[in-house]
C-alpha cells in the first residue's frame, strides 16, 4: 500500500495528464487524468489502437505515440519504471505557444540581416563564420516558431506522394553536405516506392533534426547509420549512433527547463526532438528512443502509410518548396549546428 501512495504522489506532482500501466490496464493516474476519463482498470490498448504492436514490443529508453479519448488525439510519452509504464500526454503548452510567439516577433529581423550579409562581396574567415551563426540563429527561431504550430496539427497539408523520395532525396544531400567535412552516414533505403499521404517539409525537417541531433554527438571518423525499412502500413526511419559520444538519455517530461550553464552545450533547448515527435504524430507514427548498449543511441520515427481518394502520385520534384527557409538552401540551414564555417563561404 505504500509503494501505491507513492506512485500516486509522484504522479501528482505532474501538471500534465499522467497514469501508471501494469499488464495492459492504467492502475494509478494524476487528477488531470482522471479528468479526462482515464481511470483504474481500464485497457490500455484500445486507446493506441494503431501503435499497440510498437508499443507491446518497447523494452527501454522513451516512447512517444498518438493516444486517443473521446476522438480527441493527444500525444502521449511513456517511460518505463518499477511501478510499471508512465504516460504522460501532451495537452494545450502555453509554454510552446510563447516560444513560438516570440520566435515570430524574431523571424522578421533576421531575415534582414541573413540577407545584408549574403551580399557581402569578400569571402574571408569572418564572413564565413557570420553566415554560420546567422544559418543557426535562423534554424533556432525556425524550430521555435513552428514546434508549437507542427504539435497543433495545423501545419500538415498531406499530398499524394512517393514517400520513400522524400527520404532518399534528404539523405542524398545531407551525404552531399557531411561528405566533404569528413562526417560519414550510412543510408539503407527501399528498392521500390512506397506511395501514401505526407507533408514533405514535415518529413524533410523530421530528418533534418535527427541527423543534425546525431551528428553533434559523434566521434571523428565515425559513421552514423541510417536506414529506411517498410512492414505492413508503415515506414520506419532508424538514425543510430556509432560512436564513443552518444547522445544523452531523452528527458520526456521536462523538454524547455535545461540549465544552459550547467548540460552540453551540443543538448539544446530540445525543441528538435519536439518538432520530430509532432511530426511523427500528423503521420500517425511514434518515436522511440532507446540505447542498444551503453555508448550507442537509437532514434526510430514510424509513420503509418495512408491514403487519399485521389489516385493521382505528384512527382515529388513538383511538390512545393518549404518556405521556412526562405530561397536559402535547406541543407545549409539545418545542418549549421554541425557543419564548419567553411561551408559558408559562398552566399546561399
Amino acid at each position: 500500500m505504500e509503494h501505491t501512495n507513492t506512485t500516486q504522489a509522484l504522479l501528482e506532482l505532474i501538471e500534465r495528464p499522467a497514469f501508471c500501466v501494469q499488464d495492459g490496464c492504467i492502475v494509478n493516474t494524476n487528477q488531470a487524468a482522471k479528468q479526462l476519463m482515464l481511470l483504474p482498470g481500464a485497457a490500455i490498448e484500445p486507446f493506441i489502437a494503431d501503435s499497440k504492436n510498437v508499443y507491446k514490443s518497447f523494452s527501454n529508453g522513451s516512447l512517444s505515440l498518438n493516444l486517443t479519448l473521446n476522438n480527441t488525439t493527444y500525444q502521449a510519452e511513456i517511460i518505463k519504471t518499477t511501478d510499471g509504464d508512465l504516460f504522460v500526454l501532451d495537452v494545450d503548452n502555453p509554454e510552446l505557444r510563447a516560444i513560438a510567439l516570440a520566435a515570430q516577433h524574431l523571424r522578421n529581423p533576421l531575415s534582414g540581416v541573413m540577407t545584408v550579409a549574403d551580399q557581402l562581396v569578400e569571402s574571408t574567415e569572418h564572413i564565413a563564420h557570420l553566415r554560420r551563426g546567422l544559418h543557426r540563429l535562423h534554424r533556432i527561431v525556425c524550430n521555435m516558431s513552428d514546434s508549437y504550430r507542427y504539435q497543433q496539427r495545423s501545419g500538415a497539408h498531406l499530398e499524394t506522394t512517393d514517400i520513400t523520395a522524400v527520404f532518399d532525396e534528404c539523405m542524398e544531400a545531407i551525404s552531399t553536405h557531411l561528405t566533404p567535412f569528413g562526417i560519414l552516414t550510412n543510408y539503407t533505403g527501399l528498392s521500390k516506392a512506397v506511395i501514401g499521404l505526407a507533408d514533405r517539409e514535415m518529413l524533410e525537417r523530421a530528418v533534418y533534426n535527427l541527423i543534425s541531433n546525431a551528428v553533434k554527438f559523434m566521434s571523428e571518423g565515425s559513421t552514423l547509420e541510417t536506414k529506411l525499412v517498410h512492414n505492413g502500413n508503415t515506414l520506419s526511419f532508424t538514425v543510430q549512433n556509432l560512436c564513443q559520444d552518444a547522445m544523452p538519455q531523452d528527458r520526456p517530461f521536462g523538454r524547455y527547463l535545461r540549465e544552459p550553464a550547467i548540460e552540453d552545450s551540443r543538448n539544446g533547448i530540445g525543441l528538435g526532438m519536439e518538432l520530430v515527435r509532432s511530426v511523427a504524430a500528423s503521420h500517425g507514427g511514434t518515436v522511440l528512443v532507446d540505447h542498444p548498449n551503453q555508448n550507442t543511441t537509437r532514434i526510430t520515427m514510424t509513420i503509418c502509410i495512408t491514403t487519399g481518394t485521389d489516385n493521382m502520385v505528384r512527382d515529388t520534384i513538383q511538390l512545393p518548396v518549404s518556405n521556412y527557409a526562405g530561397d536559402r538552401n535547406r541543407g545549409l540551414l539545418e545542418l549549421s549546428e554541425v557543419l564548419p564555417a567553411s561551408a559558408y563561404h559562398e552566399p546561399n
